[in-house]
């Protein structure tokens, strides 16, 4: 950031310069000795603690989704399970039809050749 604010005329004060302030400035707010010390000191206004509430919510929205996103994952491999279970199934199926129709067509020849 600093790089381009120096290097860079057009960066200064544009929207990515902004971008980069909020960003650079909500990293800070996760280091655990400054989130202590601005939580901690009883003279700051009320809007840190309004801040940590907003954070929260922010984290559990994520949490929400992520947990919806695991359902959906273990709903499709159940469904994939099961679509192979099926096929299994259909193909022993095939094979036990398979199979008898062949006994039979033998025992009629059978039949015929000893009449």
């Amino acid at each position: 950031m600093v790089l381009s604010w120096i290097c860079k005329e057009e960066y200064k004060f544009s929207f990515y310069f902004w971008i980069d302030v909020i960003s650079t400035l909500s990293m800070v707010m996760e280091i655990t000795w400054v989130d202590n010390f601005l939580t901690d000191n009883s003279n700051l206004p009320a809007i840190l603690t309004i801040a940590k509430v907003v954070k929260a919510s922010r984290l559990s929205r994520i949490g929400g989704r992520a947990a919806k996103i695991i359902l959906m994952f273990l709903a499709y491999l159940k469904n994939k399970r099961e679509d192979e279970e099926r096929m299994k199934n259909d193909v022993k199926a095939t094979e036990s039809v398979a199979a008898d129709s062949g006994a039979k067509t033998a025992t009629v020849i059978d039949t015929k050749n000893k009449e």
